[in-house]
């Protein structure tokens, strides 16, 4: 499998106190596999995209997307502005969409890829903020706090 290039799409929000746009990208395969990744600015969305363009057809085209590691650590010690925000945004949109084709290639969640995975049954919580206790009458009332401890039974 190669990488034979790169799509972005700009999805824009416009709502009456904030305008914000969203900068996704598809990296494209041989096989017809899509790994999708986010490099959103709150502006500078076309220098972004030129960004892009020219590592993906410097560094990505005709590679072997799973070697994701090693295509970062190429882009990230070759770029001239390493450490500025278009350089960061651009790179960890285009790492994201490596992830995302290996996952997608071995047939795995990327968050399995990265060590995770379900561990936990429940969720802890404490009750903050408020002076009414919440729950089960017969449970908050011997102790007020006792009531955190049932929101995380199965």
């Amino acid at each position: 499998m190669k990488i034979t290039g790169i799509r972005t799409h700009i999805f824009s929000s416009k709502h009456h106190n904030a305008e914000r746009n969203w900068l996704v990208l598809r990296l494209t395969t041989d096989e017809g596999i899509e790994g999708l990744g986010e490099a959103s600015m709150l502006r500078d969305e076309p220098l972004v995209i030129g960004l892009l363009e020219e590592w993906v057809e410097t560094y990505l085209v005709g590679k072997d997307p799973l070697h994701h590691e090693l295509h970062w650590t190429r882009m990230y010690h070759d770029g001239v502005g390493r450490g500025g925000r278009l350089f960061s945004t651009a790179l960890s949109g285009i790492d994201i969409a490596l992830w995302d084709l290996k996952g997608k290639t071995l047939g795995v969640p990327v968050y399995e890829l990265l060590g995770g995975g379900p561990s936990r049954t429940g969720c802890g919580c404490m009750p903050t903020g408020g002076t009414r206790t919440r729950g089960p009458r017969s449970k908050t009332r011997r102790r007020p706090y006792a009531w955190w401890r049932w929101a995380i039974r199965p």
